[in-house]
């Protein structure tokens, strides 16, 4: 517990010491005190560079077939729109030729709903999943990690689809696969 009294000699110890710097100060050349205030400067600058990406992206693989017999495919003049409740609808693709597409799930709300466009026909997909910010480290600062609890979506275009990995965070592998659809 700190008492006054510590408090008091805390304050008189700074006080000498600043005292003590200060006669220091006076005693050296003017040079070298505008060297040492600039090495003193410079030393309290961090240089740290975040090279990670916190950005959580959901990855939609097209697929053929069934489950049990899946073949990757291409889907030509796909449209994607991600779509909130009291915003703009947002543009993600537009006439893509792509057999996978990333998209950014929403971390205000426990669902996110997006609009697939092939040709002249319309899904509407809805992702339900829990929201969890998680540090990355101090010069990253925080990303979100996603738990898929569920998919749906109409039936005009897309046949079925399947969650394959049901966590989504910032560190995405290479080959990393959250959701198939199929056509």
């Amino acid at each position: 517990m700190i008492t006054l009294t510590s408090t008091f000699i805390h304050i008189n110890l700074i006080l000498l010491l600043a005292v003590a710097f200060i006669i220091f100060v006076q005693a050296m050349k003017p040079g070298l005190l505008t060297n040492l205030l600039l090495v003193l400067l410079i030393s309290c600058v961090t240089q740290d560079i975040c090279d990670e990406d916190n950005q959580s992206e959901l990855v939609v693989k097209f697929k053929t077939g069934s489950l049990t017999n899946a073949a990757d495919t291409i889907i030509a003049d796909v449209t994607v729109y991600g779509i909130r409740e009291g915003k703009t609808d947002s543009l993600l693709y537009d006439a893509a030729s792509v057999s996978r597409i990333l998209l950014p799930l929403d971390p205000g709300h426990g669902a996110s709903h997006f609009v697939c466009r092939i040709n002249d026909q319309s899904d509407t997909i809805g992702i339900g999943h829990d929201n969890e910010a998680y540090l990355i480290s101090y010069t990253c600062g925080f990303a979100m990690m996603f738990h898929i609890r569920e998919i749906h979506h109409t039936t005009h275009v897309i046949s079925h689809a399947e969650v394959i990995e049901s966590q989504v965070d910032a560190e995405l592998l290479k080959d990393e696969e959250h959701i198939w659809i199929f056509f």
